[in-house]
Order: structure tokens, then C-alpha cells, then sequence
């Protein structure tokens, strides 16, 4: 998420991606599932298709994007950890913070005047969700998560990193990423404190990019065995519903056979195994990617960050649910496919076009700075 003097595209073409799976996930947790598997909005929309103890192939599709939110944040941390690790501790974390702090504030401006000015053309009809200015601290908790990992690279970690020798690092790799993902040693992380499993997470993942970065540990693996290993464990994913979908029909109709049956998805954290692995092996296929520098893939790039901080609200969750999304996966799936990718690319270019506006205020106040500061 920090610019760069020099972007590489075949990476800002990662974050790209990442950021349009980020934006479908969302649409995806937000509005289809709670229309999927919430009595009350089913009730109020009546398309409670699925409500049948039976499974469904076409729910996969749900099921299979479900993950990408978790497995684009880990990515964006890989990506990270790629570049910054080996700077030590000349990380420029006044630049990071304060491209963070200001373009979380515009974005909420903009979406204050935005939503209410939306409200009032379709609020009667559409229950529309307006944004608030005070959510500026309640908004985003990526931000926060990402700049503390970033903040303790930048301290600790880097210096720490760059004096290990190769098995050192190795080492510390392994061990921070197995006590986060056993039971125990996770609950007694987070019996310390709420999210310190999920921050640990986030250091393996940035020391991962730096060893990436370093080693190019990976580069004797084939590019065919990552899709392979992406494919198995979708695989898996949907072995795994299944058997969800199943054990609940088996409980419904032995314990409420005369009751409401309701679908359910399964939910991945992002510290989940299956989350980490799809991430990495993305990231390695992106990094492989041999392409000439874009001007436009990087602006693009650079920009998905507001693309973030627009999209993730109340105000869009209420734009996409004015859709009914189960008629259209209970009927035609190719096309409920085919309007979450037209629904996110639309997303994705108003928080784009955002970012463009951002660029020309910045513009013009660096020009009539004098205005408002005295020169010394």
C-alpha cells in the first residue's frame, strides 16, 4: 500500500487484483450471505429459494469467494514485507502515516456529502445508509492493523531480519507462523491480548515477503505446481461445505424437521492455513509475471488504497443490497457471476475516481499553500 519512487507493474497488477477480490468478498459477506442465510432479510425481500434442507452446488460459488477478502489482506502484507524489509530502518513511516491518516479522512468526507446527496435522491425507496463524519476513528480496521505491522518492521523487525543468516531466518519463520496457527499457543496469544494471534500473523507475513525478496527461496518450484496447490485446496473448501451443508440438514431434520431450514457459509480468518497458503502462491505467480513498466497499472495500483477506504462502509453495503443477489444464483448463476465481477469493476472505479479527485486537491493546496502558511 506505500508508494514508491519505482513501482514494479507485475506487482501493482497484484494489488489491482487483490483489491478487486477485496471488493467482491465484501459484496459477497455483506449483502449475499445476510441475504442467503438472515430470516429477516429474507422475509423482507421474500427470495428465500434456499430455504430447503437440501444442498446446492451453485451455493459453492459463495462458498469459493468467501476466502478472498482474508487471502487479499495477507497478500498486501506479503507485499509489504517484499520491499521494505530490506530498507532496516530507513522506512519512512511519517510519509506512510500520514498518507493513511489524510486519505481515511477524504475518503469519509467525500462519502459524508456523497450518501447524503444519494439518500435523498433514493433513500424513500432504497434504504440507503449514510456515512458520518465522526466514523473516522471506527472505520477500517485494516488500517490500523496493517500500519502497527508496518510500525514494527520499520522498529524492530527489519534490523532484526537482515542480521539472520538464512537457516536463522528460517527458523524464526517457522516459529512464528506454527504457534499461530495451533489451538492453544493462538487462544494463549489472544488470551493476552484480543488480536495478538492476527498481528503475529501479520509479522510472519511481511518477514515472508522480505525472505521472498532475499532468498527467492521458491524459484526452483514450477510455475504449474502454485495452481495446483490453489486448485487443491478450493478443492477442499468445497469438500468441506459440503460437509457442513450436510451434518446441518442432518441435524434439521432430526431435531426441526418442521422448521426453516437456513444455509450456511463458512467463514475464514486471517490467520487461517488455507488463507496464507492461496496467498502466497498468488503472490509468487504475480511475482513470476514478466511484463514492461505501465504507467497506468501503477497509477492504478497506487490508488487502490482509497479504492479500500471508499468502498468498505455501510453507505456501499446498502448500495449493493438494493440488488437481490439469490435470484440471480438461484436461476442463473453465470450471470450472478457476471454482476458481482460488473458490480466490484463499478466499485472499484468510483473509489479510482475518488483517488483522482484526492490527487487534484492535493494539487492545487500544494500550489496555494502560501495561502496558508507563512513563508519562514
Amino acid at each position: 500500500m506505500e508508494e514508491k519512487k519505482v513501482r514494479s507493474s507485475n506487482i501493482e497488477l497484484l494489488r489491482i487484483v487483490a483489491m478487486l477480490m477485496i471488493v467482491i468478498y465484501h459484496i459477497v459477506c455483506h449483502c449475499v450471505i445476510p441475504q442467503l442465510t438472515d430470516s429477516a432479510s429474507i422475509e423482507r425481500m421474500g427470495n428465500g429459494y434456499f430455504n430447503v434442507p437440501a444442498f446446492y452446488k451453485k451455493l459453492l460459488i459463495v462458498d469459493l469467494i468467501d476466502p478472498w477478502g482474508q487471502i487479499s489482506n495477507a497478500i498486501f502484507i506479503l507485499i509489504s514485507g517484499y520491499f521494505m524489509v530490506s530498507k532496516g530502518k530507513s522506512v519512512n513511516l511519517v510519509k506512510s502515516a500520514k498518507k493513511l491518516f489524510i486519505q481515511l479522512v477524504f475518503s469519509i468526507a467525500v462519502l459524508s456529502i456523497v450518501s447524503n446527496v444519494i439518500f435523498h435522491m433514493w433513500g424513500n425507496t432504497s434504504f440507503i445508509s449514510m456515512e458520518n463524519f465522526k466514523s473516522v476513528n471506527g472505520r477500517s480496521w485494516y488500517i490500523g492493523y496493517y500500519f502497527v505491522v508496518i510500525l514494527i518492521g520499520a522498529l524492530f523487525i527489519n534490523e532484526y531480519l537482515l542480521k539472520l543468516d538464512k537457516k536463522g531466518y528460517t527458523i524464526f519463520l517457522t516459529v512464528s507462523f506454527v504457534i499461530t496457527q495451533f489451538t492453544w499457543s493462538a487462544g494463549l496469544l489472544n488470551g493476552f491480548s484480543s488480536g495478538l494471534n492476527l498481528l503475529l500473523t501479520g509479522i510472519f507475513l511481511y518477514s515472508l515477503g522480505g525472505f521472498i525478496r532475499k532468498y527467492d527461496s521458491f524459484r526452483n518450484v514450477r510455475l504449474y505446481v502454485y495452481f495446483l496447490i490453489i486448485l487443491v485446496l478450493n478443492i477442499f473448501i468445497c469438500v468441506s461445505n459440503y460437509n457442513v451443508t450436510m451434518t446441518n440438514i442432518e441435524v434439521f431434520n432430526r431435531d426441526t424437521p418442521d422448521g426453516i431450514f437456513y444455509q450456511s457459509v463458512i467463514s475464514y480468518g486471517n490467520s487461517n492455513f488455507i488463507v496464507l497458503v492461496i496467498a502466497v502462491c498468488i503472490f509468487e505467480i504475480f511475482r513470476r509475471i514478466k511484463m514492461p513498466n505501465s504507467r497506468i497499472i501503477n497509477f492504478i495500483g497506487a490508488g487502490t488504497f482509497m479504492v479500500y477506504l471508499v468502498h468498505d462502509n455501510k453507505f456501499f453495503y446498502s448500495l449493493w443490497g438494493m440488488k437481490d443477489w439469490i435470484v440471480d444464483i438461484y436461476n442463473t448463476p453465470y450471470r450472478f457471476m457476471l454482476d458481482l465481477l460488473k458490480w466490484g469493476l463499478a466499485t472499484f472505479a468510483a473509489g479510482l475516481a475518488v483517488y483522482i479527485l484526492y490527487l487534484a486537491i492535493a494539487k492545487v493546496f500544494e500550489k496555494t499553500k502560501w495561502i496558508f502558511y507563512k513563508k519562514v
